[in-house]
């Protein structure tokens, strides 16, 4: 492979030189990490659900013996030494009457002579038995004879399929399952296989109890969907027989009465399992533009785990409505749909399917959306356009279990072609209006800060003045068929360990004629701490005065809520009408540097020797203690690949403070502090920790494409478009020298220093801050193969290696580099011994894939 990558990089297989550029990504994070945490709730481990162990051999027997199923036949080649007992001798079978398990026999020729061949037939009755045939070549008058060949078959039953009782399963519900062992050996192997089912959820979760070793227990979790799913599990024994059981688990889900509705303003990363059946689409506050109310559901192209699904262009995600009695009343299902939003937008292949179920189980295409013109230029940005289509207007759709369901076409191949779905409402709503008694604010409050998300509080204060933002920024969407007062309404900010409110009142956020609400329209507005015309009162001088005090203490970890209320007594009593009236979004004051939101939506990569750098400000003198990144799944796989990780002080020059060749890992997303980013802390050439000094002023932070871009991929960090206001931040150099970025989207790249103070920084996936004597260092952290381990302990003497069970899994004595491929993907805890004892524990992670 080697030889051949080398010729691919002369023809395809490198990426041309180009200068930076931003990419879709392949995986959802937030969803990955949903996911792992739901596993985790549940007491799976995060390989559990792959089952990569073959099943090729498990039907070969533990021995030499030739298999054969019972009341069936195999017939073999003798080939017996015949020189010197003449050419008209025979084979002779010298046992065949004596067999216990089974028949044999020397099959004869058209005149009547035994050839060089052995047939053996196994009982019916065969269960798992060996008969040792024994065979020899005697010249012709059998007079004489050569010495006898054993032939060892062993006769085995077929194996059984069974069929345990149907069983009940609530939604959702979990439950423990052990196939009944009837096998004559011991256990082999043990494996799902593929189970004729027409069952409609895709959710449904199968995984056996160990897979580090054959078992026949396995747990099964139940989709929300109704109807009647199937596992097949199979088990094997030493002799090659494998039995089967079909489980059959049936889902019943009881209908409700409409009207529904749902804006998808809640917490979560999923949809409300009560309306909804399918957990596929990314409920969001980020990724759309002005929608009519906070929160999507945004239909990303992954899975409900956030991969892809593979396959080429067909369905990708669906969202199922639960089962609705619309036997009678007269329903209009309603809703808000938007391409792209800040993410990848659909394109003239792509499209979004309406369907609707009729009372026969079948489902009807009853409108179709289709994605943005290629014209259309990728600047302009689609808004929402609302659309209602009549359920009772047809007798097909007016029964008992009646389901809509939204479905969209894409190539399945990443996170793009994103789709924006909110506010659906399902009610008697015969003229289709999109009015509705309800005022919404239409998305989540700014950070505190003006440039950052989060920053050292003890860097804040010196750079207060250019670093709190002034401003208060908000947007609603008035629902009502007219014109409504959205007062009283207010913006409050509350430092959560202390319970200090900086501003010292709380503001009214919309005053006077700012508070009369046109309808069906996106209403942003903007107001000002210093007073403005609108009447928003200026509580600049303290609010400044409070954030510049000591009165939050050493500030090592402070947390500022920031929350948005509107109250109008007009709207209609729903709980969704409420919750949309409330927003709140916390800034966090910690130990590193950050202008991004936590997510991301695209990533940037740059071509081999470029650089990419972002700008920081240090408000006092500090160390560095090491970097944490988010890199994201992005084309294909990179993590062979190099990248310099540099930091220069002062200025951007040829000759960065700090430069240290290192490969990318992907973050465990469930186990990792920071959700998803990779910690690098600073290192020496030895491999010891080595702060970097810095003087208050810019500092920069970046990295160069160290190895070449392989099969159309670089290493790629992850772009927040959510926060524009970074890009101003971020400078390239392509060999001409460094110059601002150009030729993206606006954005935040998700790349985090992390200064003195607070916990010191650790590898991903470290949690606990360790003592003084705790000076270890594992890396890389995640691994695929091999831990490095460096410490300053005067004498380390062992390694102890346990998993997250606390089982330990590895000792051996102390070393520099640890062989860690044989163990499975996961997380485990690594203790230095020292003649003194124990060191503190040590987290690293596993990852195979």
């Amino acid at each position: 492979m080697r030889i051949l990558a080398t010729g691919c990089l002369l023809m395809v297989c490198v990426v041309a030189a180009f200068a930076q550029r931003e990419v879709p990504l392949t995986t959802n994070p937030a969803l990955e990490r949903q996911h792992l945490e739901t596993l985790a709730e549940m007491g799976i481990a995060p390989n559990a659900l792959v089952d990569a162990r073959l099943k090729t051999d498990c039907t070969t027997p533990n021995t030499d013996a030739i298999p054969v199923t019972a009341n069936e036949a195999a017939s073999l080649r003798i080939r017996l030494d015949t020189v010197g007992f003449g050419s008209n001798g025979f084979y002779q079978c010298t046992n065949c009457d004596a067999l216990l398990f089974g028949t044999a026999f020397v099959p004869v020729d058209g005149g009547g002579r035994p050839v060089d061949s052995l047939t053996y037939r196994a009982n019916a009755t065969a269960v798992a038995n060996v008969d040792t045939v024994r065979v020899r070549y005697c010249n012709a008058d059998g007079s004489a004879c050569g010495p006898e060949r054993a032939f060892v078959f062993l006769a085995r039953r077929r194996g059984a399929n069974t069929f345990p009782p149907l069983t009940i399963l609530a939604q959702g519900e979990l439950r423990n399952f052990t196939m009944t062992n009837a096998l004559p050996g011991a256990l082999k192997c043990s494996f799902f296989a593929d189970c004729p089912s027409e069952y409609p959820g895709r959710n449904q979760l199968k995984y056996l109890a160990d897979y580090d070793a054959p078992t026949n227990a396995f747990t099964y979790r139940a989709d929300r969907f109704a109807g009647l799913d199937s596992v097949c599990l199979v088990l094997c024994d030493t002799f090659g027989i494998c039995d089967t059981a079909h489980y059959a688990f049936r889902v019943d889900v009881t209908p409700i009465l409409p009207p529904i509705y749902d804006d998808f303003s809640y917490e979560g990363t999923q949809p409300d399992a009560d309306l909804w059946l399918d957990a596929e689409a990314f409920v969001n506050r980020t990724m759309a533009i002005d929608p009519p109310s906070v929160g999507v559901a945004t239909f990303d192209g992954l899975s409900s785990r956030g991969r892809p699904y593979g396959g080429g262009v067909g369905q990708a995600d669906r969202l199922t409505s639960t089962y609705l009695n619309t036997t009678g009343g007269n329903w209009t299902l309603s809703f808000w749909l938007q391409r792209g939003g800040i993410a990848d937008r659909p394109e003239t292949q792509d499209s979004m399917f309406l369907q609707f179920i009729d009372d026969g189980g079948n489902w009807h295409t009853v409108r179709t959306f289709p994605g943005m013109a290629a014209n259309v230029p990728f600047n302009v940005k689609d808004t929402f356009a609302f659309y209602s289509h009549s359920i009772s207007a047809l007798e097909d759709f007016r029964h008992s279990r009646f389901q809509f369901r939204f479905v969209n076409i894409s190539d399945r191949s990443g996170f793009r072609d994103n789709w924006h779905l909110d506010y659906v409402r399902v009610d008697n709503n015969p003229t289709g209006s999109s009015t509705f008694n309800d005022v919404a604010f239409m998305s989540l409050p700014g950070f505190i800060l003006k440039n950052y998300s989060s920053m050292p509080w003890r860097h804040f204060q010196p750079l207060l003045a250019t670093e709190l933002d002034p401003e208060v920024r908000t947007g609603v969407y008035n629902h009502f068929l007219g014109a409504q007062n959205i007062s009283p309404s207010t913006v409050r900010i509350l430092e959560e360990s202390t319970g200090i409110n900086p501003i010292g009142i709380v503001p009214t956020l919309f005053n006077g004629p700012e508070a009369n609400a046109e309808r069906g329209v996106p209403l942003n507005r903007t107001y000002n701490f210093m007073g403005d015309a609108t009447g928003f009162p200026n509580v600049w001088g303290a609010y400044t005065a409070a954030m510049g005090s000591d009165a939050f203490g050493d500030g090592d970890e402070l947390r500022f809520n920031t929350r948005y209320t509107l109250q109008n007594n007009s709207q209609d009593n729903q709980p969704f009408v409420q919750r949309n009236d409330q927003v709140e979004r916390e800034t966090r004051f910690s130990n590193y540097f950050a202008y991004d939101d936590g997510t991301a939506e695209s990533a940037l990569e740059t071509s081999a020797g470029n650089q990419i750098a972002v700008a920081y400000t240090a408000g006092v003198a500090d160390s560095i203690q090491g970097v944490r990144m988010h890199f994201t799944n992005a084309n294909n796989d990179f993590t062979n690949q190099n990248f310099r990780l540099r930091i220069w002080i002062g200025e951007l020059d040829n000759s960065p403070e700090y430069s240290m060749v290192l490969q990318p890992d992907f973050a465990s997303t469930f186990f990792d502090t920071l959700q998803g980013f990779t910690s690098y802390p600073l290192l020496d050439s030895a491999g010891m920790r080595a702060p970097l000094a810095i003087p208050a002023g810019t500092f920069y932070v970046g990295w160069q494409q160290a190895s070449a871009c392989e099969f159309g991929s670089c290493v790629a960090v992850g772009y927040d478009r959510n926060q524009p206001q970074g890009r101003d931040f971020i400078f390239v150099d392509n060999g001409q020298g460094w110059r601002p970025i150009s030729g993206v989207t606006d954005g935040a790249l998700m790349l985090r220093p992390v200064v003195s103070g607070g916990d010191p920084v650790f590898p991903t996936a470290l949690v606990e801050p360790l003592a003084e004597q705790a000076a270890v260092t594992l890396f890389p952290n995640p691994t695929r193969h091999q831990l490095t381990i460096r410490t300053t302990a005067a004498a380390p003497t062992g390694i102890h290696v346990f998993n997250a069970a606390g089982q330990m899994v590895m000792q051996q004595p102390y070393a520099e580099t640890l062989d860690v491929k044989q163990l499975p993907a996961g997380m485990y805890w690594l203790r230095l011994a020292t003649t003194d004892g124990l060191l503190p524990a040590q987290r690293f992670v596993i990852i195979h894939n």
